[in-house]
């Protein structure tokens, strides 16, 4: 069921991921709808029309149905918002059909910060809190009917994900369904598995905190020297974690808890294009500890700072 709160809707499903996606799609309809012709015209402003688009989805879609949990899900949130499948799945491509510097992750032992930077006509987000038949219950933090890999696992890790672009993106399994699927995963070894093992469309880079892990952030370029042959410019991202760094390096796990929403309004976690097309959508903290997450809208907007908890 969906609680209303004066913050993001929250819903909460369990059983199979089908029913999962069915019941998420039934209680965010009239939202997913929006967001779903939000998601086309952005598409088609990049020079895509119905055509193609129709074309480059049903070449993804083969590779999609190789993660049968995910597609499940995504074939409930159809059935449930009463859209077509190809419309639910384009709202997991955008990544695939344009290039954004998207979303800052910083975390160490305990802790994950995140400000998911996305484009402000799809910026509405919903928390939803999942426990499937055949897995750990996972809180999910996203911009509606785009179900991706950020939030908390009841096994005990947190993640975030970053818009990474390359040169060398191809037809794969599109990334925001790999990302899902490491999120879901039984554990955060199998996390790094889920996400570094599909033929998936292009890049992402992945924040993945436990308990025992050290202090580490990302932004939106790679920093491996293996990957600069297919990198892309890396253009503001670098200063972006350069903010990151010298914000967050002396904060106290106390301080983390009781300032993070002023906190993830330094410049780091800011995005910066010309065209203000990208905004902060919302900010998130996950606590693994108290197995909790707190999420606000971005950019200093209003709204509480409201705390989901694992079942």
């Amino acid at each position: 069921m969906a609680e209303h709160t004066e913050g993001p809707r929250v819903v909460r499903c369990k059983g199979s991921w089908l029913e999962i996606g069915r019941k998420y799609g039934e209680e965010l309809r009239a939202d997913i709808a929006h967001a779903s012709r939000a998601i086309e015209e952005l598409a088609m402003a990049a020079g895509h029309d119905r055509m193609s688009l129709k074309a480059r989805i049903n070449d993804y879609i083969p590779y999609a149905q190789k993660l049968p949990a995910r597609w499940d899900e995504l074939v409930g949130v159809a059935q449930g918002s009463l859209l077509a499948i190809e419309d639910v799945l384009l709202m997991q491509m955008l990544e695939d059909l344009l290039d954004v510097d998207a979303c800052t992750t910083a975390g160490r032992a305990g802790f994950l910060l995140h400000a998911e930077m996305w484009f402000a006509s799809h910026s509405d987000y919903a928390v939803l809190v999942s426990e499937p038949a055949d897995g750990p219950p996972v809180i999910t933090v996203s911009c509606i009917g785009f179900l991706t890999g950020v939030g908390l696992n009841g096994s005990g890790f947190a993640m975030g994900v970053q818009s990474t672009s390359s040169r060398d993106g191809r037809v794969g399994v599109p990334r925001a369904m790999v990302s899902r699927s490491a999120l879901c995963a039984l554990s955060a070894a199998e996390a790094v598995r889920e996400a570094t093992r599909h033929h998936r469309s292009g890049g992402n880079g992945f924040v993945i905190v436990t308990q025992q892990r050290p202090w580490g952030a990302h932004t939106n370029h790679y920093i491996s020297t293996k990957f600069q042959t297919v990198a892309s410019s890396a253009g503001e991202s670098v200063q972006r974690l350069e903010d990151v760094v010298a914000t967050l390096g002396g904060v106290s796990d106390r301080e983390l808890r009781e300032r993070a929403r002023f906190l993830v309004q330094s410049p780091g976690f800011v995005p910066r294009g010309p065209d203000r097309s990208v905004v902060t959508a919302f900010v998130m903290l996950a606590d693994i500890e108290a197995g909790s997450v707190r999420t606000a809208p971005g950019g200093g907007g209003k709204g509480p700072w409201v705390r989901v908890t694992l079942p």
